[in-house]
């Protein structure tokens, strides 16, 4: 097998010469490695391993080379409309728009640049491979350089690889520029999309501990907070080892992104006044309730904030709010500083946390906790 621009072609020897088998309409290029096609307006697509009109609606005539579709009745001659350019000139002459590029060439395929990725689209942190060439395979490129824009960032320090290869995490315009046949800043453009990675199952851990010893609430309840509560404990950021690496090749080279969900074990600490609820002191003071409706209410408290993560109850409202934005938040978090990336991670967590726990404080004591009588709580 030999390698061709990243990918392995099958190849045979013959009275001690190696023919690669190019596809049809291309010959193999000994000086570059490459298959190249004859046709107008063609690059090969090793993928397919054939020549391809460079420019989406063209099709190839007899001779192989690329033409628009024709539509003008007059024009009858067999003239072949120029591929670097998206309306037919039936008289062979120049004019019209520029299909893609910018400064490339006007209309002779020896002084343009040629772009092709792929794949164009992909799903965040999967590669792409970009390879540039001259219009016309016969003439020299020299001198490229790589930019790749997003509507956040500029990345100008590329290498000048051909072919450029490696993750894509970001949307964006990737441009280059060469020397083609001797003439200085030829450039094409291409866009590459990313699409978001499914982690709407990636969840940080989550358990519920009692409190109610460790830290306990007043011996002397003064309102209905003093039974019990809820609070979420979590650490300042998430665990960023396994994505504070910038990306070491490609289009997006150096830039910072989510390259695993990053854990951060989340702690519900439930605490319940059982003690004080219980007491002679809190029994004394009451009205209406009697020692088997404070009884009755302990197992009330518990569910309402949760101690064993019962439905619509604070713990459970917070872990499933928490468990269905981590995900997308951490998904598309990209950087071209190291700390700046860990910005945005702690600042989106953060934001989770913050939703989460207005969730969570939203949850109706007054229907979880229905008493057939009245409490009567401490003076302050």
């Amino acid at each position: 097998m030999l390698r061709i621009d990243g990918t392995c072609y099958q190849y045979f020897e013959l009275d001690g010469l190696i023919t690669v088998a190019c596809g049809t309409g291309a010959q193999y290029n000994y000086s570059t490695g490459e298959c190249d096609c004859q046709g107008y307006g063609t690059w090969y697509n090793y993928a397919a391993q054939g020549c391809e009109c460079y420019f989406s609606g063209q099709q190839q005539n007899e001779h192989g080379d690329c033409v628009w579709s024709d539509t003008d009745p007059g024009d009858d001659d067999g003239t072949i409309c120029d591929p670097f350019y998206e309306n037919c000139d039936p008289g062979g002459g120049g004019g019209g728009t520029p299909g893609n590029g910018n400064n490339n060439g006007d209309s002779d395929p020896s002084q343009a640049l040629l772009v092709v990725c792929s794949p164009s689209t992909v799903t965040r942190g999967s590669p792409v491979s970009c390879l540039a060439r001259p219009g016309d395979s016969t003439v020299t490129m020299e001198n490229l350089v790589w930019t790749f824009a997003s509507e956040a960032v500029l990345l100008d320090d590329l290498p000048s690889d051909n072919p450029l290869a490696g993750p894509l995490v970001m949307s964006g315009t990737l441009t280059a520029e060469a020397t083609v046949n001797g003439v200085d800043g030829i450039m094409e453009s291409v866009l590459l999309s990313v699409n978001p990675r499914d982690w709407s199952n990636e969840k940080w851990t989550f358990d519920v501990v009692d409190y109610s010893t460790e830290d306990p609430l007043p011996i002397r309840p003064e309102s209905d907070a003093h039974l019990g509560d809820f609070q979420p404990e979590h650490f300042n950021s998430p665990n960023l080892n396994a994505s504070q690496y910038p990306i070491g090749s490609g289009p997006n080279k150096g830039v910072y992104y989510t390259q695993a969900f990053p854990p951060a074990p989340v702690t519900g600490r439930v605490r319940i006044n059982r003690q004080a609820i219980q007491s002679a002191e809190f029994l004394a003071i009451q009205t209406s309730c009697t020692a088997a409706d404070l009884a009755g209410l302990i197992p009330k408290i518990e569910a309402h904030e949760g101690l064993n993560l019962e439905a619509d109850s604070h713990s459970r409202v917070f872990r499933d709010t928490m468990w269905s934005l981590g995900g997308p938040a951490m998904e598309g978090i990209v950087g071209t500083e190291q700390m700046e990336f860990i910005s945005l991670v702690v600042a989106a967590y953060d934001g989770v946390m913050v939703q989460a726990e207005g969730a969570s404080a939203l949850v109706d004591t007054y229907n979880q906790v229905q008493m057939t009588c009245t409490l009567v709580y401490f003076n302050p």
